[in-house]
């Protein structure tokens, strides 16, 4: 497990890459005019490690958690009662 370690990280590295690399031209087309970022912490990190000081500036909220288990029905409980209790503490 240990030898697989950074062939890993290369290929997630790669793969956070590959969404800022997405995400560039998406923005000028009017495909977003915000983002929220919910990743993984270590993987989170690599996103904003990927995306450039524009995008970044779009980003209106990071979630270091990891949801890639949950059903998509899971996922939209979990965001809307979050987002709704930090705009309650605003």
């Amino acid at each position: 497990l240990l030898n697989n370690a950074p062939i890993k990280k290369n290929e997630l590295d790669k793969f956070a890459g590959q969404i800022a690399h997405y995400l560039e031209p998406a923005y000028p087309n009017n495909k977003f005019n915000q983002l929220l970022l919910i990743a993984e912490p270590s993987f989170l990190g690599l996103l904003r490690k990927n995306l450039s000081q524009p995008i970044r500036k779009l980003v209106a909220l990071e979630l270091d958690k990891n949801i890639t288990t949950h059903s998509i029905g899971d996922i939209r409980r979990y965001l809307v009662s979050y987002l709704h209790s930090t705009v309650d503490k605003n």
